[in-house]
């Protein structure tokens, strides 16, 4: 309890470091000075270098959806009824989840009947060899061209009334004007080196099996899918941002002074059931705040709206008022605010 006093009465003190403006006046201190970056960050991509590619790939949609309607118990729409049937066979023969997450990757870059095949036959990393998947990327190519005709005409024009309507706009009136700035916000709130990656990547669908946020590399650049259903058109932006994070965790494995990394490290003696928990949620909150603070500041945060907050992040939500968010005004150091905020994670 001392050690919590005294955090609190440091609450108002502004470290004496450079400062970066965000939207709303407030300042995030800038930690990413040269001479404290590791030598191999130098050279690596600045914000302003990053591209987001967004993508709305047919075939991928409705593999999402398939794959969806497969792993329920309920009988499928009709007309989705036989490529189905095809999918619970296949998941059943081959039921890694790593195996199905790669063949989702595999479809992404397709566009026709024949690469669709080609992809799901052919190009399986080596560490899968263990099951022959040729004859269940055949059958999962068949099921998809199967059910295409009844996707095209149905939840496909959904699909693309959300994107053209609701997601579309956000992102080129006001996610695209703000990347720089948004990228800035998280480079410097979690003390992390310029990530390598030049290109981002995201498939937007509406559906996903696994509830959306997967992240896995494709040639070089990393695949994101994110479940737009799930969101409303900011939080899709805000989800953006925190799978952005997350790349950004990733690639920075050798900055020691990162604020994950750190706080990774510093809560070993918290003996948390799921020690991935924290930084998860100082990642939530950032990419949140990162939203509400330059772009709309009546934005709610995602894991509020989906009650995350109150489920699995609820014992780091005070932590990150008390400290976390005094830090991404500058009124705290990252040193103050993690151990403020493993401090009261403590007392609960």
């Amino acid at each position: 309890m001392n050690d919590c006093n005294a955090h609190k009465k440091q609450t108002h003190r502004v470290s004496r470091r450079r400062f970066l403006g965000v939207a709303g006046g407030a300042t995030l201190p800038l930690l990413l000075t040269p001479s404290l970056l590791p030598a191999q960050a130098l050279n690596r991509n600045r914000p302003q270098d990053i591209r987001f590619l967004f993508h709305w790939q047919k075939y991928l949609a409705l593999h999402a959806n398939l794959r969806v309607m497969a792993m329920k118990r309920s009988e499928p729409p009709t007309q989705y009824a036989a490529a189905v049937e095809i999918y619970r066979h296949q998941i059943f023969l081959i039921p890694g989840r790593d195996i199905w997450y790669s063949m989702e990757s595999h479809i992404a870059p397709t566009s026709t009947p024949e690469a669709l095949r080609g992809q799901l036959t052919n190009v399986f990393p080596l560490s899968f060899r263990a099951y022959n998947l040729k004859p269940t990327g055949e059958e999962i190519a068949k099921a998809i061209l199967m059910a295409l005709p009844a996707f095209e005409r149905g939840e496909w024009q959904k699909l693309q009334v959300r994107r053209k309507e609701d997601i579309e706009p956000v992102l080129k009136r006001q996610f695209a004007p703000q990347q720089e700035k948004l990228t800035s916000f998280l480079l410097t709130s979690l003390n992390a080196s310029p990530i390598a990656l030049v290109q981002l990547d995201f498939q937007m669908l509406d559906l996903y099996v696994n509830t959306g946020n997967e992240t896995r590399k494709l040639h070089t650049k990393h695949f994101n899918v994110i479940e737009t259903a799930r969101f409303t058109p900011m939080g899709v932006v805000e989800t953006i941002i925190m799978l952005t994070g997350r790349i950004m965790d990733r690639e920075d494995q050798g900055n020691s002074r990162a604020a994950l990394y750190q706080l990774r490290e510093r809560q070993a003696p918290l003996r948390l059931p799921n020690p991935l928990l924290f930084p998860r949620a100082v990642l939530y909150w950032t990419a949140g705040e990162a939203v509400r603070r330059i772009l709309d500041p009546s934005h709610e945060h995602v894991a509020q709206r989906l009650k995350i907050y109150d489920r699995a992040l609820r014992i780091f939500v005070p932590g990150l008022k008390e400290f976390w968010n005094p830090y991404l005004d500058g009124k705290l150091s990252l040193d103050e605010a993690l151990n403020g905020m493993i401090q009261r994670v403590s007392e609960t």
